[in-house]
C-alpha cells in the first residue's frame, strides 16, 4: 500500500494470494490509481489506517484518526454537507448486520464535502464491507474516495439544461409533461389544480419594442409565476407565451380560486422602454385535478377551453372548472 497508510504487520487482507508481497504491492498501486483516499478499518483491533497527507489534500483538514468512530463523527459534523450526512448511516451497527445477512457488501454513493473555494465538491464514495468467516460480524471495511467534482458538475449541468427552457429556466415542455405524468401516476389523497397561463396581447410587446423586449417580458412572467407557487408545485413553459402550473395541494375550489387570483395579481406590471409603456397582464384557464385522474391530455383540453373563454370575456381574468 502507499507509504503513509502504515498497515499493521499482520495485514487485514485474508487469503493466500493477499499474503504475497507482490500481490499487495500491485493491489496497493491499483487502489492508488483509482482513488484519492483509501481508508481501511480493522474491526478486530478497532484501528483505522489511512494516509493523513492524502486525506488533507482531498478534505482540506489535518487529521489523526485512530478508530472508525472518530472518523465517522468528524465526517458528519465537519466534512459532509448536512443534506448528505444520512448517506453515512451505512456505518451504523444495525445497517451493517443487515448487510452481512443480505450479502450486500459494496455501497457506492456520490457525496458532497465542504470546500473553501467552491463551498462544496463532489466525491465518489465506495465502501466495501469484509465479513468474518462466521458471517456474524465485520472483519474490516474499505472506504475509498475519488474527486469527481468536475465531471459531476458537468453532468448535473447537462441534466439541468435538458430539463429547462433555455430562455426562462423553468421546466421545458418535455420535462414539464413528464413531471406532471409522474405526479398523476402517484397515489394522491387530495385534488390538485392544473392551469394554463397566457400573456394578454403579447404580440403588442414584440411589435412595439421588438423580440428582445418580448424575451425580457417572458422571463419576468416566468420568474413571477415561479415565485408565487409552493416549492413542490410544478411550473413550466409550453412554448411562446404559454405557461403551465400544477398546484399539488389545492383540494377545494374556493382555495383554488384564491391562489389563482393571487398569481394573476402578482403577474401585472408595466414594461417601459424609450418613454413608451405597456401594461403586462395575463389570463388563466384552470381545472380541478381529481385525485384519481391519470390523464394529462384531458386536463390540458379543459384548461385550454377555460383559457379561451377567459380571453373572450375580456382578458386579465381566470376561469376554473
Amino acid at each position: 500500500m502507499d507509504k503513509g497508510m502504515n498497515l499493521p504487520e499482520d495485514n487485514i487482507f485474508k487469503g493466500d494470494l493477499t499474503n504475497d508481497s507482490r500481490f499487495q504491492s500491485v493491489y496497493g498501486k491499483l487502489l492508488d490509481c483509482m482513488y484519492d483516499v483509501v481508508i481501511i478499518y480493522d474491526n478486530v483491533k478497532n484501528k483505522l489506517y489511512y494516509d493523513p497527507d492524502k486525506y488533507y489534500d482531498l478534505f482540506g483538514v489535518k487529521t489523526h484518526f485512530t478508530n472508525q468512530d472518530q472518523w465517522f463523527w468528524h465526517m458528519c459534523s465537519n466534512s459532509l454537507l448536512q443534506e448528505d450526512t444520512e448517506l453515512l448511516d451505512i456505518f451504523r451497527s444495525n445497517d451493517i448486520f443487515k448487510r452481512i445477512k443480505s450479502g450486500k457488501y459494496v455501497v457506492e454513493d456520490d457525496i458532497r464535502i465542504k470546500n473553501k473555494e467552491k463551498d462544496y465538491i463532489w466525491l465518489r464514495m465506495v465502501v466495501v464491507f469484509i465479513p468474518n468467516e462466521r458471517l456474524d460480524n465485520i472483519d474490516s471495511i474499505f472506504v475509498m474516495f475519488r474527486n469527481i467534482d468536475d465531471r459531476k458538475r458537468l453532468e448535473l449541468d447537462f441534466i439541468h439544461k435538458s430539463q429547462r427552457d433555455s430562455l426562462t429556466h423553468i421546466y421545458n415542455r418535455e420535462y414539464l409533461n413528464s413531471r406532471i405524468e409522474e405526479f398523476l401516476n402517484e397515489e394522491r389523497e387530495q385534488n390538485s389544480v392544473y392551469g394554463i397561463l397566457d400573456i394578454d396581447d403579447f404580440k403588442n410587446v414584440n411589435d412595439t419594442f421588438g423580440h428582445m423586449a418580448g424575451d425580457e417580458v417572458l422571463k419576468r412572467v416566468a420568474d413571477l409565476l415561479f415565485e408565487n407557487v409552493d416549492n413542490d408545485d410544478i411550473v413550466g413553459r409550453l412554448g411562446g407565451d404559454e405557461f403551465v402550473f400544477l398546484l399539488k395541494k389545492c383540494d377545494d375550489i374556493v382555495k383554488a380560486k384564491k391562489r389563482i387570483e393571487r398569481i394573476l395579481k402578482c403577474i401585472r406590471f408595466e414594461y417601459t422602454e424609450s418613454d413608451e409603456v405597456l401594461n403586462i397582464q395575463c389570463s388563466i384557464g384552470a381545472t380541478i385535478v381529481d385525485k384519481n385522474c391519470k390523464e394529462t391530455e384531458s386536463l390540458y383540453k379543459k384548461a385550454d377551453r377555460n383559457l379561451y373563454e377567459a380571453k373572450n370575456y375580456g382578458k386579465n381574468m381566470f376561469i376554473i372548472s
